[in-house]
């Protein structure tokens, strides 16, 4: 993945997962850019980056170790054309619950 298409990745895996840790959003972010076959460490700073950047923006909050998405990014997200895919994703994950 290019440089730039991280924190547009990052903001949408928060919005489906959230509220969700670093742990598990860097795993979720590993799964889908295995083609940039960046290293775990890489891939863990780059999330870290990224949910440092979209925090800064008000895109995203840090609640203790848990970050979800704010109004702003919503509309980030919905601009951006995501809305129905991030909702399929989260049939799919409450499927998987049941």
């Amino acid at each position: 993945m290019a440089e730039y298409d991280t924190e547009g990745l990052t903001l949408y895996l928060v919005n489906v997962l959230q509220p969700v840790g670093v742990g598990d959003l860097t795993s979720a972010a590993r799964r889908v850019s295995r083609a940039a076959r960046s290293t775990r460490r890489n891939t863990r700073r780059r999330v870290e980056r990224d949910l440092d950047r979209l925090a800064w923006r008000g895109l995203l909050v840090k609640r203790g170790a848990k970050y979800s998405v704010t109004t702003l990014g919503l509309d980030s997200v919905s601009r951006l054309g995501l809305g129905r895919l991030r909702d399929k994703n989260r049939l799919f994950i409450l499927k998987r619950a049941l």
